[in-house]
């Protein structure tokens, strides 16, 4: 099961141009969402909703099942993850969201504080934000 992108936020009517200043040159046409399988709903916690990967966003079936506009804020989060993988790549990403999270859970002490922290979730959350307006 799978449907595009586009559609979540074509349907909690989002601007598209918002996205594109968020996420200049990545094209919501062509992004799978997936239902997440079975080896991604055992690594992910169970309060994670969705993943981006650099070839497709994968969603829980909790989730995945939800009306499509109810995914908008989701997905416009995970497409500027799947934007960032293709920014910096996949090496540097992974080296300086895993460095991120180190840091400030040996400041913190708290998962979750240093999940948040981690300045690639602070920027896809703030692009969320930005991307969907007052549709969250």
């Amino acid at each position: 099961m799978a449907f595009l992108a586009v559609d979540p936020l074509i349907a909690a009517n989002i601007d598209l141009e918002r996205l594109s200043a968020a996420c200049p040159g990545l094209d919501p046409f062509t992004v799978e969402v997936r239902q997440a399988p079975w080896i991604v709903r055992t690594v992910l916690p169970k309060s994670i909703a969705g993943i981006a990967l650099p070839w497709a966003i994968y969603v829980l079936p909790k989730h995945f099942s939800k009306p499509r506009r109810e995914l908008a804020p989701l997905i416009a989060h995970e497409l500027t993850h799947m934007h960032q993988w293709r920014t910096d790549g996949v090496v540097k990403m992974t080296a300086r969201y895993v460095a991120d999270y180190l840091r400030h859970r040996r400041r913190t002490g708290s998962h979750w504080e240093a999940y948040n922290c981690i300045q690639y979730e602070v920027d896809a959350r703030s692009a969320a934000e930005f991307v969907c307006g007052g549709h969250q």
